[in-house]
C-alpha cells in the first residue's frame, strides 16, 4: 500500500485508513478482560461488551519497536480483509480501535481451537469429528477462493469453534489480497512446497491451502504435524524436496479404531500431491466422499461439552495437586509451616487492611460495587484452553528461542529479498525503457534530419532545375532574337543583292532588246514582260529564302532545343545521382545508427542480468548462512537440552538410588522380622526338647547360628544394594550414551540434508542462471539477426527502387527526345528533297544567292558550335515533370 508507507504507524491521515479505525477508549466499552491467548503478535483477551451485553474476542497487537511499519501494514491488511469478509465460518469482525501504540481488534467471542482439543484432551480426534470440521472449515476457505483470495497460514491453531458447535477460520493476518501470490508467509510446518520456492520457482495460487488443509488433517488425526521433531527450515527444505508425508495408522488404542478409512486416506493423498495441478480445488474437496459421508448431527457439539468437562477436571487436578504438595510440605516441616503461618498471617492482615481501604473506598462508590456485581453476573467466561496451556503460551512467548520470532525474522528476510529483487527489476525495467526512449528519440532526430536533409536536397535540385529551365529560357530567347536579326541583315542584303541582280539583268535584257531593233511598242512590251518575269523571279526567290530562313531558324531552335534537353536530361542524371547517393549515406548512417544502437542495449542487458544474477547469488548465501545459523543453534540448544536432562537423570539418580536402598532395606528387614520369628519359634521348639541343663548351651549356639544367618543377610543386603547402585549407574550412564548417540546422529542428518539441499539450491540457481544467460543470448542474437535482416532488406529495397527510377528517368527522357528526333529526320529528309528544286529555279541567279547563303550559313554553324560549347560546359541535371512538360512543349 504505497499511500501508508509514507505515513508514521498509527497516523490516521490517510482516510481510506482512518476509515478502519476507532478512536474511542476500547476500555470503557469492554470489561471483564481476561487474558485467554498470546503470541508473538500481541495477547488475546476475553472482555465483555457493556453495549451489546455479548463476549468478545480482543486481539491487541503492538505496532512499536522494530520493523514497526511493517506491523502496522500487517494490522492495517488484516483489519480491511477481516471488515470485507462475512461468512457463517470466518471469524466475524466487530470494530477495531487505536490506543497509543496498539490497535484493539475486536471479533466474536471462540472457545477455542481444535489446537487446544489436542493439548487437553492428549487423544487425537475421532474420523467423523475430523469430517465434520472439515466440512465448516472448506466452506469458509471456499469463500475465500471464490474472492480470488488465499488464507496462507491453516492449521489447527487457526480453526477455532464457538460454544454452539460451529467451525470458524481464523487469523487472516497472514492472507493475501490477491491469488496468485508470490510472497513467503505461512507456517513452515504446514507450508506447501510452491510458497517455500516461491522467490526462487515463480507464483502460487489457492491450491496453497490445500496442501496446509492436508497437513491440517494429520495434525488431528496423529496429533501433531509431520517433521515437528525437526528444526524449522530442515522441515521446510524437506517439504521441498521430498515426497508428501501421508497418512500413518491411527495411534489410538482403541480397536475398533485401529486404522483410518480408505476415503479419509484418499483425501488426505489428493490434497498432499506434490504438483499444484493434481490437488483437489476447493469444490472437489467439498464433494469428496469423505467430507460429505453421513454422521451424527451433534459431533462438534458434543465434543466441545466432553472438551469443557475435561478443562474442569484437569483445572481441578492441578489445583488439587497444589493442595496436596502444600499439605505435603505442611506435615514435613513444622517450623516452616509456623513461618508460613506467620508469613501468611502479615499477608493476611495486608490483605485484610487492603480490604479495608478498599471497603472504605468502596463505600464511597455503591456504584462501583453494584457495577462489579453485575459484572460477575453478566460473566459468560467459558473457554478450552486450561491455565496451564495459556501459562505456557506466555512462557513461550518470553523464551529467548522463539520459534515464531525466527520464522518471522526469516519471513522478513525472504520478504526483504523478494522486495529487493522485485525493485531491481523495476528499476532495471525503468531504465531500460528510458534507454530505448533514449535511443528511439535519437534516431528519431537522426530519421528527421535525413528527411530534412533529402527535402532540402530536393528543394535545391528543383531549384537547380528551375534556373537551367530560366536559363534554357533566356537562351533560347537570345539565340531566336540574335538569329532572327543575323537573318534579317541577311535578307536585307540578299534583297538589296537582287535589286542589284534585277537592275542588271533588266538592263541586260534592254541591251538584249535594243539589239535587236525592235519596235517602240514591241520594245516596251518584251521589256514589261521580262521585267515582270524578273519581278517575278525575285519576289519567288525572296519568299523562297525567306522560307529557308524561316526553316533555318525553326531547325537551328529546335536543335538549341533538343541541345538544352540533352543538357536537362544530363543534370537531371547527375542530380537523380547525387540525390540517391545522398539517401544510400543516409541509409549507412540509419544502419550504423542502428547497430549501435543494438549495441547499447546489448550491453545494457547483460550489465542488468549480471545485476540481478549478483544479487540473487548474495540474497541466496545470506539466506543460507542464516539457515545454517539457525541449525546450530537449534543443533546447540538439543545438545545443550539433552546434556540438561542428563544432569537432571544424574541429580535425581541418588534419590532414585535411595528410593530402591530403601525397598531393599524394607525387603531386608522384613528378612530380619522373619528370622527372628522363625528363630524364636526354633528355640521354643529345641528349649522344649532338650533338658533344662543344656538349656543354656543350647542357647548360646542358637544366638551364635541366629547371629551368623542375620550377617550372611547383612551381607547379601550389602551386596544387593552394591549391586543395584552398579547396574543403575551402568544403566543410566549408557542410556544417556544411546540418547546422545542418537541425537547426535538425527541432528548431523538434517545438517547433512540441510546442506545438501543448499548445495542442490545453489546448482539449480546456477543452472537456472546459465540458462536464462543462453536465452538472453539467444534473444540478443535473434534480434540481432532479425535487424541485419531489415537491414539487408532495407537495402535491396533501396536498390531495386534505385534501379527503377533510373530506368523510369531514362525512359522518360528517351520519350522526350524522340520527338526531336523524329523532327530532325523529317526536315533532313525534305531538305535532301527540296535541294535540286532550289538549285534548278535559281541557276540563273546563283552567283549572289551562293554568296549570300554560304554566308548565312557559315553564320549558324558558328552559333551552332557556341551553343555546342554552353552545352559540354553545363552538368547533367534531373528536371521536374512539370519543367520536363514544359520542356516537352518547347
Amino acid at each position: 500500500m504505497p499511500s501508508n508507507a509514507k505515513l508514521k504507524p498509527g497516523n490516521l491521515k490517510d482516510p481510506e485508513v482512518a476509515e478502519l479505525f476507532s478512536l474511542k477508549d476500547p476500555e470503557q466499552r469492554y470489561e471483564d478482560l481476561r487474558e485467554i491467548g498470546h503470541g508473538a503478535f500481541g495477547a488475546v483477551f476475553y472482555a465483555l461488551d457493556k453495549d451489546t451485553h455479548e463476549t468478545v474476542a480482543i486481539k491487541k497487537m503492538n505496532f512499536s519497536g522494530k520493523q514497526s511499519m511493517d506491523k502496522w501494514n500487517d494490522i492495517i491488511r488484516e483489519v480491511r480483509f477481516l471488515k470485507s469478509i462475512r461468512h457463517p465460518n470466518i471469524v466475524c469482525y466487530k470494530a477495531s480501535f487505536l490506543k497509543e501504540q496498539s490497535c484493539w481488534l475486536v471479533m466474536e467471542y471462540c472457545v477455542g481451537s481444535t489446537a487446544d482439543i489436542l493439548k487437553v484432551y492428549k487423544k487425537p480426534f475421532l474420523e467423523v469429528e475430523i469430517a465434520a470440521i472439515c466440512l465448516q472449515t472448506l466452506y469458509g476457505v471456499a469463500h475465500l477462493h471464490g474472492l480470488k483470495r488465499i488464507h496462507r497460514d491453516i492449521k489447527a491453531g487457526n480453526i477455532l469453534l464457538t460454544e454452539s458447535g460451529v467451525v470458524k477460520l481464523a487469523d487472516l493476518g497472514s492472507a493475501s489480497l490477491s491469488s496468485p501470490a508470490q510472497t513467503f508467509v505461512g507456517s513452515p510446518y504446514w507450508m506447501a512446497p510452491e510458497v517455500i520456492l516461491a522467490q526462487d520457482s515463480g507464483i502460487y495460487d489457492e491450491r496453497a491451502d490445500i496442501w496446509s488443509f492436508g497437513i491440517t488433517c494429520i495434525e488431528l488425526a496423529e496429533m501433531r504435524p509431520p517433521l515437528l521433531d525437526m528444526n524449522a527450515y530442515s522441515a521446510m527444505y524437506h517439504i521441498a524436496q521430498n515426497d508428501p508425508p501421508t497418512l500413518q495408522f491411527n495411534s489410538t488404542e482403541e480397536a475398533d479404531a485401529a486404522v483410518w478409512s480408505e476415503s479419509f486416506r484418499s483425501f488426505v493423498d489428493q490434497c498432499l500431491r506434490k504438483d499444484p495441478a493434481q490437488r483437489l480445488s476447493t469444490s472437489a474437496c467439498l464433494k469428496h466422499p469423505f467430507v460429505v459421508g453421513e454422521r451424527p448431527q451433534n459431533v462438534i457439539f458434543d465434543l466441545i461439552n466432553r472438551m469443557k468437562e475435561a478443562v474442569k477436571e484437569q483445572d481441578q487436578s492441578q489445583y488439587g495437586k497444589l493442595r496436596k504438595l502444600v499439605c505435603l510440605e505442611e506435615s514435613n516441616d513444622n517450623e516452616r509451616l509456623s513461618e508460613t503461618r506467620s508469613v501468611e498471617a502479615n499477608v493476611e492482615d495486608a490483605i485484610n487492611g487492603d480490604e479495608c481501604h478498599k471497603q472504605s473506598r468502596q463505600r464511597l462508590s455503591d456504584q462501583q460495587v453494584k457495577d462489579e456485581i453485575n459484572t460477575l453476573r453478566r460473566s459468560k467466561f467459558s473457554t478450552l484452553r486450561t491455565t496451564k496451556i495459556i501459562a505456557k503460551e506466555v512462557q513461550d512467548y518470553q523464551a529467548e528461542n522463539n520459534l515464531y520470532e525466527q520464522m518471522c525474522g526469516y519471513k522478513r528476510l525472504r520478504q526483504q529479498h523478494h522486495k529487493e529483487l522485485r525493485q531491481l527489476e523495476d528499476r532495471c525495467t525503468f531504465e531500460a525503457e528510458a534507454c530505448r526512449l533514449k535511443l528511439d528519440r535519437e534516431y528519431e532526430q537522426v530519421y528527421q534530419n535525413c528527411q530534412r536533409e533529402m527535402s532540402k536536397v530536393k528543394s535545391q535540385v528543383q531549384i537547380e532545375l528551375e534556373r537551367k529551365l530560366r536559363e534554357n529560357d533566356d537562351e533560347l530567347r537570345k539565340s531566336r532574337k540574335s538569329k532572327q536579326s543575323h537573318l534579317k541583315n541577311d535578307l536585307k542584303s540578299y534583297v538589296a543583292c537582287q535589286k542589284k541582280e534585277y537592275k542588271f539583268n533588266k538592263e541586260r535584257c534592254k541591251t538584249d532588246l535594243k539589239e535587236k531593233g525592235l519596235s517602240r511598242v514591241n520594245y516596251e512590251s518584251a521589256l514589261k514582260t521580262v521585267k515582270t518575269k524578273l519581278s517575278e523571279i525575285k519576289e519567288r526567290t525572296e519568299h523562297k529564302y525567306m522560307a529557308e530562313q524561316n526553316l533555318m531558324l525553326e531547325k537551328d531552335l529546335k536543335e538549341l532545343q533538343r541541345q538544352q534537353l540533352m543538357r536537362h536530361h544530363s543534370l537531371e542524371n547527375q542530380l537523380t545521382n547525387n540525390e540517391l547517393n545522398i539517401r544510400a549515406r543516409q541509409i549507412e548512417t540509419q544502419h550504423a545508427l542502428l547497430i549501435k544502437h543494438h549495441e547499447v542495449a546489448r550491453d545494457q542487458e547483460l550489465s542488468h542480468f549480471h545485476a540481478i544474477e549478483q544479487l540473487k547469488q548474495r540474497h541466496l548465501e545470506v539466506q543460507h548462512e542464516l539457515e545454517l545459523n539457525s541449525q546450530t543453534d537449534f543443533n546447540k540448544r538439543a545438545l545443550e537440552q539433552k546434556t540438561k536432562e542428563h544432569a537432571l537423570q544424574s541429580k535425581q539418580q541418588p534419590r532414585e538410588l535411595k528410593g530402591k536402598e530403601a525397598i531393599i532395606r524394607k525387603q531386608f528387614r522384613q528378612a530380619v522380622k522373619i528370622q527372628t520369628r522363625q528363630f524364636k519359634a526354633y528355640q521354643a521348639q529345641m528349649l522344649q526338647m532338650a533338658p533344662r541343663e543344656e538349656h543354656k548351651e543350647l542357647l548360646n549356639r542358637l544366638k551364635e547360628e541366629q547371629n551368623r544367618k542375620i550377617a550372611s543377610l547383612a551381607d547379601q543386603y550389602e551386596s544387593t544394594i552394591e549391586t543395584m547402585v552398579t547396574e543403575q549407574t551402568i544403566k543410566l550412564d549408557s542410556q544417556q550414551e544411546e540418547d546422545l548417540r542418537q541425537l547426535t546422529e538425527k541432528l548431523d542428518r538434517e545438517l547433512s540434508m540441510l546442506t545438501e539441499y543448499q548445495d542442490k539450491q545453489k546448482t539449480d540457481l546456477n543452472a537456472q542462471v546459465e540458462r536464462e544467460r543462453v536465452q538472453l543470448q539467444d534473444r540478443i542474437n535473434l534480434r540481432l539477426a532479425v535487424l541485419k535482416q531489415k537491414m539487408n532488406e532495407e537495402k535491396v529495397q533501396f536498390e531495386r527502387t534505385r534501379e527503377r527510377q533510373l530506368s523510369q528517368l531514362h525512359a522518360r527522357q528517351s520519350h522526350a527526345l524522340e520527338p526531336t528526333i523524329s523532327e530532325h529526320q523529317q526536315r533532313r529528309t525534305s531538305v535532301e528533297r527540296e535541294g535540286p528544286v532550289e538549285q534548278s529555279s535559281s541557276s540563273q541567279f546563283s552567283t549572289p544567292r551562293q554568296s549570300v547563303s554560304s554566308s548565312s550559313a557559315q553564320t549558324v554553324e558558328q552559333s551552332n558550335h557556341s551553343d555546342n560549347t554552353n552545352l559540354d560546359r553545363n552538368g547533367s541535371l534531373k528536371l521536374h515533370n512539370a519543367k520536363r512538360n514544359s520542356s516537352t512543349n518547347l
